[in-house]
């Protein structure tokens, strides 16, 4: 016996019922910029200067530039990370050649009860 057919009710997306759910305070709008970006306009002119005077105080004192100083303080990091992986790599193959080895030797026990005696 077939199936009456209905109308079907076209209804929005998931993510589009929590798009019209939102109250408009909140809804986005296509004239404010993206979250990542500095909304003061006065920011950059502030930026900028402070950069600008910490190189000079840095210039003047005759310190290595920061620059250097993050990428070898990066190099460490990055050395320390690879140090943590492989470490990390060493206890999970250590771990389940262990857990192979008593899997292995429970199932010739067993057998060995089994077949043998």
């Amino acid at each position: 016996m077939p199936r009456p057919h209905h109308a079907k009710v076209h209804l929005p997306s998931p993510l589009q019922q929590v798009h019209l759910t939102r109250p408009l305070s909140v809804a986005p709008s296509n004239h404010q910029p993206e979250m990542g970006l500095v909304r003061d306009p006065a920011f950059w002119k502030r930026f900028s200067t402070a950069v600008h005077r910490a190189e000079t105080f840095d210039s003047e004192k005759g310190a290595k530039s920061p620059s250097s100083f993050n990428m070898k303080n990066e190099d460490q990091w990055l050395v320390q990370q690879h140090r943590e992986k492989r470490r990390c790599r060493v206890i999970c193959v250590s771990i389940t050649l262990a857990v192979i080895i008593v899997v292995t030797a429970a199932a010739v026990c067993g057998w060995y009860f089994v077949n043998v005696r």
